[in-house]
């Protein structure tokens, strides 16, 4: 951005241009560069990024990448950015298709969320390489449908501050996610008793799922969603155990939140604990 050099997300949930942190003094208008791509003159939307992502200093949104053919590789890892004259598909890797509804920016895709019972409930949701962790997020209505067939649930929820408003966030197990030709067993699927204010269908395939590739290409242009397995594939999905969740401060990392019931609140660490020691460093 000129002369300042930030961290960004590609976000693929997000159908703006570019939002970075207003703590960060880019100016509403800045001449762009993304590695060797030279954007010109872009309009910035200045926001508050979550105190939760320290790293990320600005997003990156469709209403940006969809001019191009992305490549996340996850392994190397890099992003590469195709015009689409110059983007030939890669032989033999299997595709899903991209949705498109109201919003051109935005890309969806029908993934199967099969329950404890044996059943498959097909579910609508935003492809967001910006939604952390979660294999997939499920918002209101689909998840109080889906929520008594799915597996074990986290207990209790936690509340957690969104842009439209406090969200009560619950995680659960689904046997089982089906997504073009590909299974991943027991994905951790989050739960929210909100619709994120609407244009999500029933909610957000989340990185979870994305990690389990190699490479993930998004070609707009033709409506696909190019997906490299790993062996990551049908590996566990694990579930962070310990209960607290740290931000960067400049006193250094402190405790952000601490949900009841796990080893973090036994051990009697509350939010705004500072981490001095770990592991003797």
């Amino acid at each position: 951005f000129g002369a300042t050099r930030l961290w960004c997300a590609f976000d693929t949930g997000l159908s703006g241009l570019i939002g970075v942190d207003r703590r960060k003094g880019v100016a509403s208008t800045a001449d762009v560069t993304v590695g060797p791509i030279a954007l010109g003159s872009q309009p910035i939307s200045l926001r508050d990024l979550p105190k939760e992502a320290p790293e990320m200093e600005c997003v990156l949104g469709t209403g940006l990448l969809r001019r191009y053919v992305m490549e996340i590789d996850y392994v190397a890892p890099r992003v590469r950015l195709f015009a689409p004259g110059t983007f030939t598909a890669p032989a033999g890797v299997p595709h899903v298709p991209l949705i498109f509804r109201t919003n051109p920016n935005v890309p969806f895709v029908r993934v199967a969320m099969r329950l404890a019972d044996g059943s498959e409930q097909i579910t609508q949701v935003v492809a967001d390489t910006g939604a952390a962790y979660f294999a997939s997020v499920l918002v209101e209505p689909a998840a109080t449908r889906l929520r008594p067939s799915l597996g074990q649930t986290a207990s209790p929820p936690y509340v957690a501050h969104g842009p439209h408003g406090p969200l009560r966030l619950s995680a659960a197990r689904a046997e089982a996610m089906v997504a073009g030709p590909f299974t991943l067993p027991q994905p951790v699927v989050a739960l929210l008793d909100s619709d994120l204010g609407g244009g999500t269908d029933d909610g957000l395939l989340g990185v979870g799922f994305f990690r389990r590739f190699n490479k993930v290409t998004f070609d707009y242009h033709e409506r696909r969603m190019y997906l490299e397995p790993n062996a990551r594939l049908t590996a566990p999905h694990t579930f962070d155990a310990s209960g607290v969740g740290f931000i960067a401060e400049p006193s250094g990392l402190v405790a952000a939140m601490v949900l009841p019931g796990t080893p973090a609140a036994r051990a009697g660490i509350e939010a705004g604990d500072r981490l001095l020691e770990l592991d003797d460093r």
